[in-house]
């Protein structure tokens, strides 16, 4: 009897090692709220996407990359002063989130962009967009599809984009 259980005991233990992709992933602690993406415009396969991300763990989150099923191409990006007043939207490194606090990704702010969006979705579809944090965890986000205030703005101005080459992205 004594054998049995030890054997049963042991073979509970190394199940659980015996394949690295079994591991579960670390949670990160991040609540996910407000996720949107905004539609590209006619013609265009870039976008950008907003969501607020709180950090409920007692030690800093650290977004490093993003990926989706919805574009090829994802890139962490905010908008900031530079030195002449003019605003300048450029991709950064990472995202941080401190603990307890919460770090909101908007237009003309820190956001996510889209390259090469595929299909056409249309307002309320849902896109799915994993952060990848520098731990090696992931925040998995389900976001929104909704208008670009751009068409309604500017309906013919589809083509237009920033000296940056990317599509003017400035409300919502």
């Amino acid at each position: 009897m004594k054998y049995g259980t030890f054997a049963l005991c042991f073979l509970v233990l190394i199940s659980g090692c015996s394949d690295p992709s079994e591991v579960p992933v670390t949670k990160t602690g991040i609540e996910v709220s407000d996720a949107r993406i905004r539609l590209p415009l006619n013609g265009v396969t870039t976008s950008a996407a907003y969501v607020s991300l709180t950090n409920h763990d007692d030690v800093a989150v650290e977004i490093v990359s993003a990926s989706s099923n919805i574009a090829k191409t994802l890139e962490l990006h905010e908008h900031k002063t530079n030195g002449n007043g003019m605003m300048e939207m450029r991709q950064v490194d990472s995202f941080a989130i401190a603990p307890h606090e919460t770090l909101v990704l908007a237009p003309m702010g820190k956001h996510i962009m889209l390259f090469e969006v595929q299909g056409r979705a249309k307002a309320g579809d849902i896109g799915h967009i994993t952060l990848n944090t520098k731990s090696g965890a992931k925040v998995e986000i389900d976001a929104n599809f909704v208008e670009n205030p751009n068409l309604a703005a500017a309906p013919n101005n589809h083509d237009k984009k920033s000296s940056s080459g990317h599509e003017n992205h400035s409300d919502n």
